[in-house]
């Protein structure tokens, strides 16, 4: 019972005191019964642990969906704009066209989008790593607590 109610104000906490309350919790849980050794790890409630990452890391998936859709959409323009110049480009080296026309498609995108353009890639490709990583911490984590 009183570990439900720990769970339940946990569930409610926000986000800038969540890691410092885990990690409080974990300290205070992990003191109760020391062992022969002086160990406290060896008390520690190792499923509700889990359980805690295991919620942590589906807010942190939402996130990093939520804003890789966001960064997408709102600059739906740029990339498509990149994308039509590449699919154009492309077409004309299959069609045997000189490097000075190539150079001339390619300019169609500015200096500074081209610079957004890049760091916008960059950003979709470091977001779409990390919910890679955290699928795979989630499914670990479920592995675990289904198999304890």
């Amino acid at each position: 019972m009183e570990q439900s109610r720990e769970g339940d104000k946990h569930m409610n906490m926000d986000k800038g005191g969540q890691k410092e309350e885990i990690t409080r919790e974990i300290q205070l849980r992990g003191k109760g019964g020391t062992s022969f050794l002086g160990s406290p790890l060896e008390s520690l409630d190792v499923e509700w642990v889990a359980r805690m990452v295991l919620e942590v890391c589906y807010k942190a998936l939402f996130n990093a969906l939520t804003r890789r859709d966001h960064e997408h959409k709102e600059n739906r323009r740029l990339i498509e704009k990149h994308q039509r110049i590449e699919s154009i480009t492309q077409s004309m080296r299959e069609q045997g066209a000189d490097q000075e026309q190539l150079t001339e498609i390619e300019e169609m995108l500015t200096p500074p989008e081209t610079t957004l353009l890049g760091k916008i890639q960059t950003m979709i490709k470091r977001l779409s790593e990390a919910e890679l990583q955290l699928d795979e911490t989630v499914f670990v984590l479920q592995l675990y607590l289904n198999y304890l």
